[in-house]
């Protein structure tokens, strides 16, 4: 992986001690199951919601990086529900760079006034990759870069956490995502995650 990145990325290091033959690991058993099965102009999709979300990014980060085939025909392409931050700055750097290269695409879903996209706190450590999909109640939806907007500055302290915890049940639920999914479902018809990159960053 760290080859993939070349000397214009030395800003930043990567974890270059797995191979997707290392069968031992569990990323390394899905890899070599999703191999097996592999055709020409097959597409990898990975989704999760929550910590599954947080998952969905680590897996599809290293497919894209250490698997070529997986993005030959299309884009490695992630849509999470939820997620907490995964990385740093460093992994972010990294993250983008692959979706420079056209390998790896994230629609990161969630519901506005949800905290676990917030998490974890860490001081402003962690950040947020791919682009952004907020659904919010009663406006449009909110598409956006974090880049962008400043929203991975965002912090809530551990009192607002547990003040507005029966909040944080209903915002973070699947049935309150999927009702507002389907309050922007004709905004979402008329756009694909593909428009969206090339909208805000010109990818083609």
């Amino acid at each position: 992986a760290k080859a993939l990145l070349g000397p214009a990325r030395r800003d930043f290091q990567m974890d270059t001690r797995f191979h997707p033959k290392d069968v031992t690991t569990p990323f390394g058993e899905i890899i070599c199951k999703i191999k097996a099965l592999w055709k020409d102009g097959y597409s990898l999709y990975v989704t999760g919601h929550s910590l599954g979300g947080a998952t969905a990014t680590l897996f599809g980060f290293l497919a894209s990086a250490t698997v070529e085939e997986f993005s030959k025909t299309a884009p490695v392409t992630l849509y999470t529900f939820a997620s907490p931050r995964v990385g740093g700055q460093k992994f972010r750097k990294a993250f983008k760079y692959l979706e420079e290269q056209g390998r790896l695409r994230l629609a990161r879903v969630y519901c506005q006034n949800d905290k676990v996209p917030l998490l974890p706190y860490m001081f402003g450590m962690y950040r947020h990759t791919g682009m952004e999909f907020r659904l919010r109640n009663a406006e449009p939806i909110l598409v956006d870069y974090p880049v962008y907007h400043g929203w991975t500055q965002g912090r809530v302290n551990i009192f607002q956490r547990l003040r507005t915890l029966p909040a944080l049940l209903t915002f973070h639920s699947c049935t309150e995502m999927l009702d507002r999914l389907r309050l922007s479902r004709s905004v979402l018809r008329e756009t694909t995650l593909e428009e969206e990159y090339a909208k805000m960053w010109g990818y083609a």
